[in-house]
């Protein structure tokens, strides 16, 4: 009997090839995700040590020109800060959505994979089955010589 050939093979490589470009574009997403919250919280610690500075020198005496340009840089901070929060929360929706493409694209490749071995074992019960007759025959042929 011939060798096992899976006819899907090439099928399945480009299902692996897909998921494995999926699963790249899911990593980057991460890497990206993780870079704009650390940025969006070092915008916090900024605020809050801004803030804390800002009421002590307001305490000391500070004059109604420095608190004013103190203030809004507070405040231009805090539209920052808005900003990042927008941008993590637009990449965490992007990473949902590319998770679900992850999981359909690793869904095909199972499939095929099962059907795959699906198929050999069903060659092996053949292979089997022939050489069951084989041995059949040539019993039965060296029987019928003697």
């Amino acid at each position: 009997m011939k060798k096992f050939k899976f006819t899907l093979q090439k099928v399945l490589e480009y299902r692996q090839q897909l998921l494995n470009v999926e699963q790249g574009k899911l990593s980057k997403i991460n890497q990206r995700l993780l870079e704009l919250e650390k940025s969006r919280n070092l915008l916090q610690d900024k605020i809050v040590e801004e803030n804390k500075a800002l009421k002590t020198e307001a305490s000391l005496g500070l004059k109604i020109t420095q608190y004013e340009l103190r203030q809004r840089q507070v405040c231009y901070l805090i539209s920052a800060l808005d900003s990042a929060s927008g941008a993590v929360l637009n990449e965490k929706m992007q990473k949902e959505e590319q998770r679900k493409v992850v999981v359909e694209a690793n869904i095909d490749v199972k499939i095929l994979e099962k059907l795959r071995e699906r198929r050999l074992m069903e060659y092996n019960v053949a292979v089997a089955k022939d050489e069951a007759k084989m041995i059949d025959e040539f019993v039965a042929n060296v029987t019928a010589e003697r």
